[in-house]
């Protein structure tokens, strides 16, 4: 799964849009060959105190897409924690593994509001609907 640069209707904290000031979602991903399995070892960097409010509250999780294309492996691994483990059996993993890392609503969100918007957006408010990408 390839991911493009898009557009939303509201804000998304991304490397390559200005929709929040000061603030970054980054993953390091360390795979680590453990027997005849592959662990990845997930670490989520998150610096906005408002998505981290919704991670620990329940209203937005990390959520890991990986995908192998030569052998058709997909799955969906979520989190609420920065840090997380997955073992994958080898055999389901032939070349090239792609891993997209997401935050995302968990459940509906009304009148969503981040003190680290750009100023193009402060005094809006968005509703963000179950399954939305928020970074």
């Amino acid at each position: 799964m390839e991911i493009r640069h898009k557009l939303y209707p509201y804000p998304v904290l991304s490397y390559y849009s200005d929709d929040y000031i000061e603030s970054s979602f980054d993953t390091v991903i360390t795979p680590v060959r453990d027997g005849y399995n592959i662990r990845l070892d997930f670490l989520a960097e998150i610096n906005n105190a408002g998505i981290m409010e919704l991670l620990e509250s329940g209203k937005a999780k990390i959520v890991y897409h990986l995908e192998c294309a030569q052998t058709g492996y997909r799955v969906v691994v979520s989190t609420s924690k920065n840090e997380l483990s997955h073992v994958i059996v080898d055999k389901l993993i032939h070349g090239r593994l792609q891993v997209c890392p997401f935050i995302v609503a968990e459940t509906d969100i009304s009148n969503y509001v981040n003190s680290q918007f750009h100023e193009d957006y402060r005094g809006f408010t968005f509703a963000i609907e179950r399954g939305c990408i928020m970074a």
